[in-house]
């Protein structure tokens, strides 16, 4: 594990979901496009569920990883140097927001929610 001293790092062989060969091959993109799906549902799982997320998600920090014993890919995360702690206030008010945008297309309520919740100023 990490701390305060000690960074401890390994070595990960894999290619950015946003790199492709050359010759755009459908089968890849296919692939890609289900690991960046995964790879949002791991990041509102972590958002949601956990409260605790890699705070940095982006296409450099999101991995390929082909399997030298099977043809099958899996994702991962990079970097884990930024860490958000989502209170759980926070992540109820985010999954009510979001019912109020689905549901009843209400801006202003979601306005004033992120408002009450201190994620937006008074004055916007």
């Amino acid at each position: 594990m990490c701390t305060e001293n000690v960074l401890v790092m390994e070595w990960i062989e894999g290619s950015k979901l946003t790199s492709l060969s050359e010759e755009v091959d459908q089968n890849e993109v296919k692939e890609n496009l289900s690991l960046i799906k995964q790879a949002l549902y791991c990041t509102l799982s972590q958002l949601l569920e956990f409260g605790c997320m890699h705070a940095d998600p982006h296409g450099g920090n999101l991995l390929k990883v082909t399997s030298s014993t099977s043809s099958s890919s899996t994702l991962a995360y990079l970097d884990f140097g930024i860490l958000a702690t989502i209170p759980s206030t926070v992540r109820d008010g985010l999954v009510c927001a979001v019912a109020q945008l689905v549901f009843a297309k209400d801006v202003e309520a979601v306005a004033s929610l992120f408002g009450e919740l201190d994620l937006l100023e008074s004055e916007v």
